[in-house]
C-alpha cells in the first residue's frame, strides 16, 4: 500500500480497527500497544504469510 511518494516513509504495516463501541475500541489499541511494543512482534505480523500466522499472535498475547 503506498500513501507516499518518499522512499524515507514506506508503509509496511497497516492496522485497522472496526469495533462496536468505545471501550471495545480502547481494549483493543491496548492490546495492540502490548503487542507492538515488541519488535519481534512487529517482524512477525510484517512477515506474515497467512491470516492465520496474525491471528495467532493476536491470540497468543492475550
Amino acid at each position: 500500500m503506498k500513501f507516499s511518494d518518499d522512499p524515507k516513509h514506506p508503509i509496511s504495516l497497516l492496522i485497522c480497527i472496526a469495533a462496536i463501541d468505545n471501550h471495545t475500541h480502547l481494549r483493543a489499541l491496548s492490546h495492540l500497544t502490548k503487542i507492538l511494543r515488541d519488535p519481534e512482534n512487529i517482524g512477525q505480523l510484517v512477515g506474515a504469510q497467512q491470516f492465520t500466522d496474525i491471528q495467532a499472535l493476536l491470540k497468543e498475547e492475550q
